[in-house]
C-alpha cells in the first residue's frame, strides 16, 4: 500500500506522516478527554482520575489481554496497566469502577492500531500527571504504580511509531478507532460524573 502524505506536510515530513495525521485528525477528541479528566491537584481530582482511567482501561485491556499479536506486530510488545490500576484503586479505597464495554472493537489489524495509538500516546502524558501525582504524595508503591510504569523510559511509543509507519493500513479505519478509543474513554468519565 502506498503511504499517501498528510496534505500538510512537506515531503520532509514523510517519516511522520501517518502519526501526523493521526494527531492533526484525533485532536478535537483528545482535547475533550483532557477536559473530561481535568487537573490533577487535588486528592479527590486524583481518586476521580484513578476511578475513570480504570473504568475505561479494565474492560479494554481485558479484550486485549487474550490476542494473539499478529506477526506484523514484531518488534512492538503492549504495556497492559489492568493489574497496577487495581492495585491504585485498592491504595485508595477506590470501589471497582463500572466496566463499560467499547461500542466498537478494536480486533481487526487497524482497530488494533487506532487503539494502540492512544494507549501509546497516552504515556507521553503520563510524565507531567506523575509529576501531579507525586505532589499529592503517590508513588510507584502507593496509588500511582501505573503511572510510573507508564511514564518510565521506555522505547514503547518509539516502536509503535515504527509499525504506524511501516505497515500497509487504512488510515480512515485507524483513524475511526483511535476516535472511538477517545470516545470510551470520555464516556468513562462522564458516567463516572453522573454517579
Amino acid at each position: 500500500m502506498k503511504t499517501i502524505p498528510h496534505p500538510l506536510l512537506k515531503v520532509s515530513d514523510l517519516t511522520s506522516s501517518r502519526r501526523m495525521f493521526l494527531r492533526d485528525r484525533s485532536a478535537d477528541a483528545h482535547a475533550t478527554l483532557d477536559k473530561c479528566v481535568g487537573p490533577l491537584d487535588t486528592h479527590t481530582s486524583y481518586r476521580r482520575y484513578v476511578s475513570g482511567i480504570s473504568a475505561f482501561r479494565l474492560p479494554l485491556e481485558a479484550e486485549l489481554r487474550p490476542i494473539v499479536w499478529p506477526e506484523l506486530f514484531s518488534g512492538y510488545t503492549f504495556q497492559p496497566l489492568a493489574d497496577l490500576l487495581v492495585k491504585d484503586m485498592s491504595d485508595l479505597d477506590l470501589a471497582a469502577p463500572q466496566l463499560l464495554p467499547r461500542e466498537t472493537s478494536p480486533l481487526t489489524f487497524e482497530g488494533l492500531v487506532g487503539t494502540l495509538y492512544v494507549l501509546e500516546g497516552s504515556a507521553l502524558g503520563s510524565r507531567l500527571l506523575y509529576r501531579r501525582a507525586e505532589v499529592l504524595g503517590m508513588t510507584a508503591s502507593f496509588g500511582a504504580r501505573h503511572l510510573a510504569v507508564q511514564s518510565a523510559p521506555s522505547d514503547q511509543w518509539r516502536s509503535f511509531l515504527t509499525l504506524l509507519e511501516a505497515k500497509p493500513l487504512d488510515m480512515e479505519l485507524v483513524l475511526k478507532s483511535a476516535d472511538a478509543t477517545f470516545k470510551a474513554a470520555e464516556k468513562a468519565f462522564a458516567i463516572l460524573d453522573a454517579t
